[in-house]
């Protein structure tokens, strides 16, 4: 009943990719990244990611056959040392990207938009 989130950077991209072009019944890719076990001892994690969520189940809602959502409670947090900014993860030197389902494309997260809880501040709802 754990889990874990790996955050990779843009970096990894590549690896990752491959990881999901290649079946684990005809190809071994257990060795491709470093795990690692936290806290809980039980939620595998990747050493090589710069950011890695420890968690465990609370709650698990079952829409029937692959559609279910697991709610999960962050025990801990492992992020490289490289990777923060005044003793928090940056997100420029975390290097996030995301994938595009739709289009199958991956999209690298970065842009900074402004300031949150003030940016809106000033809107007008006409």
């Amino acid at each position: 009943m754990t889990f874990s989130i790996n955050l990779p950077s843009t970096d990894m991209v590549k690896v990752v990719d491959y990881i999901g072009c290649v079946s684990g019944k005809k190809t071994d890719k257990s060795g491709i990244f470093k795990v690692f076990y936290g806290k809980l001892e039980t939620a595998p994690m990747v050493e090589e990611c710069p950011l890695c969520l420890e968690c465990k189940v609370l709650k698990i809602l079952d829409f029937g056959g692959f559609d279910n959502i697991v709610i999960g409670e962050i025990i801990e947090s492992y992020c490289d040392e490289k990777r923060l900014t005044d003793n928090l993860p940056g997100i420029e030197k975390l290097k996030p990207y995301l994938l595009s389902m739709y289009e199958n494309r991956y999209f690298a997260v970065g842009e900074y938009l402004g300031k949150a809880w003030n940016i809106g501040l000033n809107y007008k709802n006409v």
